[in-house]
C-alpha cells in the first residue's frame, strides 16, 4: 500500500514489483478460470506459449509450462516497472485507486498491440473487450497499485 514505506527509506524496486506482478499474474488466471469454467489453466499457458513455439504449443500440454513461465515473467516485468514508475511519480502511490486501473488499461493496450504486431488478432467481441478491460484494470493494475 502507498503508506507502508515511510519518506526518505528505500525499499528493493526489483522485489515488491516482482511480488506485485506476481499476485496480478495470479489473479488474471483466477479471473480468467472463475469467468470460464470450462476453460483449463493449462490451456491458457499453452496458448501463451504458441506466441513464441507456434502452433506446436497449443497440441500439447507439455508446453504449458513454457506459457506460465512467460505469464509470470511479463507480469514481474510490468510489476516491476510500476513500482520503478511510482518511486518517480508518487502521485502512483498516492492514488492507486485510480492510477492501478489506469496502469492497467495501458498494459492491455501494449499487450493486444504485441499480439497485432505478432500477427495475432486482439479480442474483437464487445463481451472479449470488456473481460479483457476487467482483467488487465481490475485483476491487474489494480492490485499492483495496491501492493506497490
Amino acid at each position: 500500500m502507498a503508506t507502508a514505506v515511510a519518506p526518505g527509506r528505500s525499499i528493493n524496486i526489483w522485489a515488491v514489483g516482482i511480488v506485485a506482478g506476481i499476485i496480478g499474474g495470479a489473479l488474471i488466471d483466477l479471473y480468467l478460470v472463475i469467468a470460464n469454467p470450462l476453460l483449463h489453466l493449462a490451456s491458457i499457458y499453452q496458448h501463451i506459449a504458441s506466441n513464441v513455439v507456434g502452433p506446436a504449443a497449443l497440441a500439447s500440454p507439455a508446453y504449458a509450462w513454457l506459457g506460465g513461465a512467460m505469464h509470470f515473467g511479463i507480469s514481474a516485468a510490468w510489476g516491476v516497472l510500476y513500482v520503478a514508475l511510482a518511486r518517480r511519480w508518487p502521485m502512483f502511490l498516492t492514488r492507486p485507486l485510480i492510477w492501478g486501473p489506469i496502469y492497467g488499461l495501458l498494459v492491455m493496450v501494449v499487450m493486444n498491440g504485441l499480439l497485432v504486431v505478432k500477427g495475432g488478432a486482439p479480442p474483437h467481441t464487445t463481451m472479449a473487450i470488456l473481460n479483457t478491460l476487467v482483467v488487465h484494470c481490475v485483476c491487474f493494475g489494480l492490485p499492483v497499485a495496491l501492493y506497490a
